[in-house]
């Protein structure tokens, strides 16, 4: 009889522990207020880890500067990677701005980068930010010749 007893008091035990609810909300969703945050230390605080999920690519052939991701009212541009390519001699920087092809309110995101035929420029993974606009701005690329820039970038937009 004693084995029943100690097999009755897990149960007991068992079923009084409390339970988690998890909630699995769709992809795309808006962030519940009860998510937890996977985070790491940013100049003395906690801040939330960014993880791209967009990318854009630009081939360019002409000395101009091209919108690679378009602005979106209040929202700020995450840049967690890119890579830019030069089949000549030329420079590229990334660039933030409003207007057509960020004509209004220029601003460098990165320096400009010089480049030899066939040598490429490549910042970041993925996940953690390289750079970011402000709000409200566009994400372009400047290219100085009339040469051929490719460019790949990885980003997130909130």
């Amino acid at each position: 009889m004693p084995r029943h007893i100690a097999v009755l008091m897990i149960a007991v035990v068992l079923a009084a522990q409390g339970q988690v609810y998890v909630s699995a909300p769709s992809t795309g969703a808006a962030v519940p207020a009860t998510a937890g945050l996977t985070g790491t230390v940013s100049s003395g605080n906690l801040a939330g880890l960014i993880a791209c999920d967009n990318s854009a690519v630009l081939s360019m052939s002409t000395a101009t500067t091209t919108q690679a991701v378009a602005l979106t009212a209040g929202k700020s541009i995450y840049i967690c990677g890119f890579v830019i390519n030069a089949g000549g001699t030329t420079t590229g920087r990334l660039v933030q701005g409003t207007g057509t092809n960020c004509g209004t309110g220029q601003g460098n995101l990165t320096p400009a980068f010089s480049l030899a035929t066939g040598s490429t420029v490549a910042q970041g993974a993925g996940i953690g930010q390289v750079v970011k606009t402000s709000a409200s701005s566009a994400l372009c690329v400047t290219n100085s010749a009339a040469i051929a820039l490719n460019v790949l970038i990885t980003y997130t937009q909130f």
